[in-house]
């Protein structure tokens, strides 16, 4: 009884999915892609740290050359285009500088928001040793809530360590809003699903 009951359980599940597949490639996707090509860059030739401005001129002049080309209207560069999962795609780069503290200037502003300098990609001891040192001006303080507009709220779409991208009574106090943000994106989630089910 219990293997008819699994078996009628996943043939449920499959002809749910193969319903959403159907649905998903009948979706207006809000962009015309008649006569469009894309293709991917790979890593830059010769380095696999290139500079920024080695980065910003090697684009440049990539598109002006596809855009010299017999029958391109227009040419253009996206980290992700729409509909397509992340190809892991990296531009690695190393900090020469310290931007700017996060207390600098904060006021006006109503909104502040997490910033974590952590890294997916490997990166070099000199870069880790930047981030940790930028970590104590940038987490996110009262000191921060003090100098912004009255009302500013804390975001974060979680998940969020305390004490390393904010302090404790930022992220817990009444100035944080992350629990509604995360329920905000539960709901649109919901919607997602409920839409590709029926």
């Amino acid at each position: 009884m219990g293997e008819a009951t699994l078996s009628l359980v996943l043939l449920i599940c499959a002809g749910l999915m193969v319903q959403s597949f159907l649905r998903v490639q009948h979706v207006d996707p809000g962009f015309d892609a008649e006569s469009l090509l894309t293709f991917h860059v790979g890593q830059l030739p010769e380095t696999r740290d290139p500079e920024p401005d080695q980065v910003a001129g090697f684009y440049d002049h990539l598109l002006e050359r596809l855009d010299a080309l017999p029958g391109v209207s227009r040419a253009a560069a996206a980290a992700q285009i729409p509909l397509e999962t992340w190809a892991g795609n990296e531009v690695f780069f190393s900090l020469k500088e310290v931007p700017a503290s996060l207390s600098s200037d904060v006021s006006p502003v109503a909104n502040i928001y997490a910033k974590s300098w952590k890294s997916l990609a490997s990166t070099t001891e000199e870069d880790r040793a930047l981030r940790q040192g930028l970590r104590e001006s940038w987490r996110v303080a009262q000191r921060h809530f003090d100098r912004a507009n009255p009302g500013a709220v804390f975001m974060d779409c979680m998940p969020l360590i305390r004490g390393d991208e904010a302090d404790a009574e930022v992220v817990d106090g009444p100035q944080s809003i992350r629990y509604d943000e995360a329920e905000n994106r539960l709901h649109a989630q919901k919607a997602i699903l409920a839409s590709l089910i029926g």
